[in-house]
């Protein structure tokens, strides 16, 4: 078993595993008050670089990509299954949505919105920009 963390140093890493700077994460965590900037820094990259430290932030952010990871693939599946279900009903027009959601899920295209006003009749205009072809 590793070292049990203080709640301070709780708070740091989960400050850090959030993206917050490590200067930033020390001072929500340790909430000093007479230090300047420098010795601020320097603390947090103390804390930052202990041995019992380190990799308790790599797993905090390796939980998140995976959780990240997983919601897009989760959400893929999703609308894979809704495209296969819309084929079996010979529902194009509920496959071409689900197709659409597809791509836009992994950027392959944008639609572009055009409005004109000034007293002219407002006109949409959809373009689809195929990325990569």
């Amino acid at each position: 078993m590793g070292k049990k963390l203080t709640p301070k140093e709780q708070i740091f890493c989960k400050e850090i595993v959030k993206g917050v700077n490590p200067s930033q994460a020390y001072i929500n965590a340790y909430k000093p008050t007479n230090q300047n900037k420098t010795t601020i820094a320097t603390q947090a990259q103390k804390i930052l670089h202990k041995p019992y430290i380190v990799p308790i932030i790599e797993q905090g952010r390796k939980e998140i990509q995976q959780e990240v990871v997983y919601t897009a693939k989760d959400s893929f599946n999703s609308l894979l299954y809704a495209q296969q279900m819309a084929e079996e009903q010979k529902n194009v027009q509920a496959w071409l949505k689900a197709e659409e959601l597809k791509g836009k899920l992994l950027g392959l295209y944008t639609e572009r919105i055009k409005a004109e006003v000034e007293g002219k009749i407002v006109q949409v205009v959809f373009n689809t920009d195929f990325k990569g072809l």
